[in-house]
């Protein structure tokens, strides 16, 4: 092709493709329908007993527990918490059907 062949040398002029239509048919698909993969646990379960234990002792704060397990409060909550529900299933169950 010779450079006076070329389109742009010779003032051809053509047309852009429009953008598409913003209506919610033309967006792509949200993610929220995608499963989540979980990731592996920050305390395996003798840390998490070990965890809850010096925190049912009474002598650490949950910051302080975070610290020495190196965990965010947060996770320290959750152990807490998940503690108190197997001791509150396991109670339910002890308890004798009438």
């Amino acid at each position: 092709m010779d450079r006076a062949d070329h389109p742009a040398d010779a003032g051809e002029v053509r047309p852009v493709a429009s953008a598409p239509a913003t209506d919610c048919a033309a967006r792509p698909p949200s993610n929220r329908h995608r499963v989540r993969l979980q990731e592996e646990p920050k305390l395996n379960p003798r840390q998490e007993a070990h965890l809850v234990a010096l925190h049912n002792a009474g002598e650490h704060s949950t910051a302080e527990l975070g610290d020495l397990f190196g965990v965010a409060r947060s996770t320290v909550y959750r152990a807490i918490q998940r503690d108190e529900a197997r001791a509150a299933k396991t109670k339910a169950a002890a308890r004798p059907s009438r």
